[in-house]
């Protein structure tokens, strides 16, 4: 949050971690002052079966949704599919902090309040990845994994490249529900939202294609 959405580099770290908390701790005021998150996270577990590259979810109206997955070119050739068996179990999940937020930003923007818009977008963003993590320890807890097992990965990252895919996910665990939606290219609205899919295989890493 600091560093990355903030800015509040190239001041010295102890320097840069007085000003953050000071920030901090003020936005949280004003974000619980204002109501300016309204938070909301969606997960589910399903019934799935590898299918070489793909992996087939069994949906609960009886559909069966396909995901595709590319494999690497690496050294290891490594595949998400390959990480699930036979009549397996897959968790998917979706959070967000509301669309208010966005709108505030906006407006903030129009009014040539950019600081406070750009440091509220920077708090939306870490918060939205801050209640996916939350959400991925539930699902590591109900499932009684630990250690590394349960990775979650979301989709525009290299081992799930393709946004397009989060429409199947919409049509598993019903984000659209609670507020979030997708475009058609499948980018999520609001922005400051994740979903993922989570893996527990003991064996699963992170990898690039």
């Amino acid at each position: 949050l600091f560093v990355l959405s903030w800015g509040l580099r190239g001041r010295g770290m102890e320097t840069s971690d007085i000003e953050g908390e000071k920030l901090l701790e003020e936005w949280k005021k004003k974000v619980l002052e204002e109501k300016l998150f309204e938070p909301r996270a969606v997960y589910g577990y399903f019934v799935c079966n590898p299918n070489g590259n793909n992996l087939i979810v069994d949906a609960p109206n009886g559909e069966k949704i396909e995901f595709n997955f590319p494999r690497s070119s690496q050294s290891k050739h490594l595949c998400l599919s390959d990480y699930f068996g036979e009549n397996d179990l897959v968790a998917f999940q979706s959070v967000t902090v509301g669309n208010r937020v966005q709108e505030v930003i906006d407006k903030w923007n129009k009014e040539d309040r950019y600081t406070d818009a750009y440091y509220l977008h920077g708090l939306a963003v870490e918060t939205a990845e801050a209640m996916a993590e939350l959400v991925n320890q539930r699902i590591r807890d109900e499932l009684k994994i630990t250690g590394k097992r349960g990775l979650r990965y979301s989709w525009g990252y290299p081992s799930c490249p393709d946004v397009s895919e989060h429409h199947k996910v919409w049509k598993l665990i019903e984000p659209q529900k609670s507020g979030m939606e997708i475009t058609e290219a499948g980018q999520i609205i609001p922005e400051q939202s994740t979903a993922a899919i989570v893996v527990h295989h003991p064996q699963a890493e992170y990898f690039v294609t």
